[in-house]
C-alpha cells in the first residue's frame, strides 16, 4: 500500500460511522457507548455518550468511551491516519494529533491504536456539508458536519459541547449530546434550508 501523504480522506472513508465495539489491551470487544463519527472531506467530528447498562453506568469505561466531543481536520498516511483536533471538549490543546491505522474487513473499518482496537460500521452516506465559525484570529470556535440526514456539532469554549442530531418527518430528535452550552440551533436549521447562517463559512 502506497505511503505517500494525502490530505484529502479516502472517498470509502466518507459519511457517517457508529462504532460497533472496542476492544482494550487484548480484551474481548464489548460496547458501552453510543459512538458517531462524521467524515465529510478531510473534515472530522465525533460525539461519544455513554450508555448505561447498570448502577451508575461507569463500570468498564475507558477514555474511548467517556461523554466527550471532538472535531478537526484528517490526514492520511498509507494505512496510518491521523485526526488532528482543533475542538475537543476534553480539553485537548488545539492541534492535538491522534494516530491509528485503519483497516477495511467488508462492512467493518477496524481502528488499531495503541492498546485499543475500535470496530466501525457504516450508518448513513448522502449529500454532505461542513459549516465552520471562527473568532477573530480565525481560529475554529464551532463546526458542523450534516451528511444527508445527521447532524453532528462541536463547540468549543467555556461550556464547550457536541450534539449528534437526525431530521425526519417529525422535525429534530437530538440523538446524543455533551458537554455544556446551547446546540447552534439557527445555524442547524439554516443549514437544513440551505442558507449559509450569519458568522458562518461553508467548508466543505
Amino acid at each position: 500500500m502506497s505511503k505517500t501523504l494525502n490530505s484529502r480522506a479516502p472517498q470509502w472513508l466518507q459519511g457517517v460511522w457508529r462504532r460497533a465495539g472496542r476492544a482494550i489491551d487484548g480484551q474481548p470487544p464489548e460496547e458501552v457507548s453510543d459512538v458517531v463519527w462524521a467524515q465529510v472531506g478531510t473534515y472530522f467530528a465525533d460525539v461519544r455518550v455513554p450508555v448505561p447498562a447498570s448502577g451508575d453506568g461507569s463500570a468498564g469505561l475507558c477514555h474511548l468511551d467517556g461523554p466527550q466531543a471532538f472535531s478537526g481536520s484528517l490526514v492520511h498516511n498509507g494505512d496510518t491516519v491521523t485526526w488532528r483536533h482543533d475542538l475537543d471538549t476534553e480539553g485537548q490543546r488545539n492541534g492535538f494529533n491522534d494516530s491509528a491505522v485503519l483497516e477495511r474487513k467488508g462492512s467493518t473499518v477496524i481502528e488499531r491504536g495503541a492498546g485499543y482496537l475500535e470496530f466501525w460500521k457504516r450508518a448513513g452516506r448522502g449529500p454532505a456539508s461542513v459549516l465552520e465559525r471562527s473568532d477573530r484570529t480565525g481560529i475554529p470556535t464551532a463546526r458542523i458536519l450534516t451528511v444527508a440526514d445527521l447532524t453532528v456539532a462541536v463547540w468549543s469554549g467555556r461550556r464547550a459541547g457536541g450534539a449528534t442530531l437526525r431530521f425526519d418527518d417529525g422535525g429534530w430528535e437530538v440523538e446524543a449530546y455533551v458537554g455544556t452550552g446551547v446546540i447552534p440551533w439557527q445555524a442547524i436549521t439554516d443549514i437544513r434550508s440551505g442558507r449559509v447562517p450569519p458568522r458562518w463559512s461553508r467548508v466543505a
